[in-house]
């Protein structure tokens, strides 16, 4: 265990500009921005996924980060559209923004310049209490006490586009039913704004707690507003990244590691690992000196041979047979498990009885594709049996399938529900005996190279990246 922390310590470090820090500092387009835009915010760090709510307070702790900056506050800030609940009048390029009494202080405002959003018991609201600017007021020809309908877009663990993504608009879009509290001028907290552009914001303001449970995020931001900065930028700049390389975690990135034996198995919660952190594994892995194996799992509709069928199964690309980690299966045959060529494939015991199969024989695989149309496509890709794998070991390991929504909390078969379209009537008494035992294990494994050439998206070509806890030096 003391070496996976130790690689997790390693990957947190690797990744921090690439994957937390999509936004990079505004400090250097303040000139461009009014101070009554900005307040006293000096450094702003928005990110396209959310992380821990806690992670300012770990800040904060550090004396050379609470020296260095007055205030550190947590935001979610999201895009929307409000709307009158009675007139239906509607606008649209809404900021819409979760808060806590921190947020007034970077415009020097004591908490209570939004006294009745801050110290609403949200907990015990219907509708939740909102506050807007007048600019946003006027143009939905609103006044205090009236609701008001807010919109705007889920950020999802996994992108809709992809795959295994919802695209259940109720997954997609969140909707939330405010009381109207309070206007504010189009000045100081009411012209707030990250965004370079001369127009006046349409702004909403809610308790972020309330956010953060429309977006079903509670415990998590997607902002980090600082002020106070030392004068010096170069200087407040190395101290923040110096302090966010100590307080940030996995969990802060997507990423999770999940051990299996000896691997230490590293995922990410968007289920595939995205390009710019598959490289920064990589480059931890040359610093401690390892060889990550990399792993492709993808579902497919059916597994198909001239005698039989399997559904819905799912289908592990890693290469097999690597001489720095031995032989990965052991083969029904006895024979050591060789590297597959592009247009071979392996079976476990179980879907090679079903298949009725042998070795050469062929085998069909049937699956899912989203086009450059972002529809669903059926492709097949047709492989030569190479072998039979013993229903052992690394074959019947679950942790070589990511999460997949819908599928993975499932009691059974029958009850599966993944974000793309499932005949359940193909479901068999056997298949649901394999789920029982096996559950999300895969059933057939080809290599590497063939399951990117199938399977990759921009979103990445990685489910998984697996590596030898021996090989990890805690020194």
């Amino acid at each position: 265990m003391h070496r996976a922390v130790v690689l997790g310590a390693a990957v947190t470090s690797a990744v921090l500009t690439g994957a937390l820090l999509v936004g990079d500092s505004v400090r250097g387009s303040l000139r461009d921005l009014t101070f009554e835009r900005l307040g006293q915010i000096d450094f702003a760090f928005i990110s396209d996924r959310f992380f821990r709510e806690k992670l300012p307070v770990e800040l904060e702790a550090d004396p050379s980060v609470a020296t260095t900056f007055k205030e550190i506050v947590p935001a979610i800030l999201l895009q929307g559209t409000a709307t009158h609940a009675d007139s239906n009048l509607r606008a649209s390029n809404v900021n819409v923004q979760g808060i806590d009494e921190r947020f007034p202080r970077l415009f020097g405002l004591p908490a209570q310049t939004l006294g009745d959003l801050l110290s609403a018991d949200v907990a015990q609201e219907s509708f939740p209490p909102l506050v807007m600017n007048q600019s946003l007021m006027d143009e939905l020809q609103a006044q205090v006490g009236d609701s008001i309908l807010i919109s705007f877009v889920k950020k999802g663990a996994v992108n809709p586009e992809f795959l295994l993504g919802s695209r259940e608009s109720t997954d997609l879009l969140g909707t939330l039913r405010a009381r109207l509290v309070q206007v504010l001028p189009d000045s100081s907290l009411g012209r707030f704004s990250l965004q370079l552009h001369q127009s006046t914001p349409r702004n909403v303001f809610l308790p972020l707690a309330v956010l953060q449970r429309a977006t079903d995020r509670e415990g998590s931001i997607n902002a980090l507003l600082m002020a106070g900065g030392s004068e010096d930028t170069v200087t407040a700049e190395s101290v923040l990244d110096a302090g966010l390389r100590k307080s940030l975690s996995l969990e802060d990135y997507g990423l999770k590691i999940r051990i299996s034996g000896n691997d230490a198995v590293l995922e990410s919660r968007e289920m595939v690992i995205p390009p710019p952190t598959e490289a920064d594994i990589l480059s931890v892995a040359r610093q401690l000196n390892v060889d990550p194996v990399p792993v492709l799992t993808y579902l497919a509709n059916s597994i198909r041979s001239e005698k039989g069928t399997v559904p819905y199964s799912t289908v592990t690309a890693l290469d097999v047979g690597l001489e720095e980690r031995g032989n990965l299966y052991d083969l029904v045959s006895g024979q050591a498990s060789t590297k597959l060529e592009k247009d071979e494939i392996l079976l476990n015991e179980w879907t090679a009885r079903e298949l009725s199969v042998q070795v050469g024989d062929p085998v069909t695989l049937t699956y899912y594709v989203v086009d450059w149309q972002e529809e669903l496509s059926t492709r097949t890709a047709t492989f030569r049996l190479k072998g039979i794998v013993s229903m052992e070991g690394l074959a019947v390991d679950q942790t070589l399938t990511p999460a997949i929504p819908g599928v993975e909390e499932a009691e059974n078969m029958a009850s599966w529900n993944p974000p793309v379209p499932i005949d359940l009537s193909q479901i068999r008494p056997v298949d649901e005996e394999y789920w029982e035992q096996f559950r999300t294990a895969p059933k057939a494994f080809i290599s590497y190279e063939a399951g990117v050439s199938l399977w990759q998206s921009r979103f990445g070509r990685l489910t998984s990246s697996r590596f030898n806890l021996e090989q990890v030096s805690v020194g």
